[in-house]
């Protein structure tokens, strides 16, 4: 029938084992730390949040756990509808802030213009946005933070554990 069919699903099916070998080979590993670090880094953690009652708290505690970071934690609340606000302010470290958003310009989009928000809130020069959903080990901020000196990279993206 359609002799060419095989082939071309063949192709399409490779084509992700390829990107996905591409990626492996690129990926580097944020650097292990090694006792004793030397002074901290000062680091805002920037969480967009909507309608994350249910999540937040965790989010903010694994955070809050980080070692070898001097880290402001600012959640802001993207006009949720539950109890996302209260939820942080029960925390009660004076690390984090919760954060009302202001309301949405034309043209823009919810989540960009939160983290816009945020970024304009920070006290830090280095900022890691998260999710709600992520829960950071203790080391991780350090970590990326030693991989970006090192590698003199401006922007560093990581790949947490998320919990959905």
């Amino acid at each position: 029938m359609n002799e060419w069919l095989p082939w071309a699903l063949l192709a399409l099916g490779l084509l992700p084992a390829a990107m996905y070998l591409g990626n492996a080979f690129l990926f580097r590993r944020a650097p292990e730390l090694r006792s004793p670090t030397r002074a901290a880094r000062h680091i805002s953690v920037l969480i967009p949040a909507r309608n994350e009652e249910r999540s937040i708290d965790a989010c903010v505690r694994a955070v809050l756990a980080s070692v070898d970071v001097e880290l402001e934690v600012i959640v802001l609340d993207d006009h949720s509808e539950d109890s996302t606000a209260e939820v942080v302010r029960r925390i009660g470290d004076s690390r984090v802030r919760v954060e009302a958003a202001p309301p949405l310009p034309l043209g823009w989009n919810g989540k960009q213009h939160a983290c816009f928000a945020l970024a304009r809130l920070a006290r830090h020069e280095t900022f890691a946005f998260l999710d709600a959903d992520v829960r950071l080990e203790p080391a991780a901020l350090a970590r990326m933070l030693a991989f970006q000196e090192r590698s003199q990279a401006g922007l560093v993206s990581g790949f947490p554990r998320q919990e959905t």
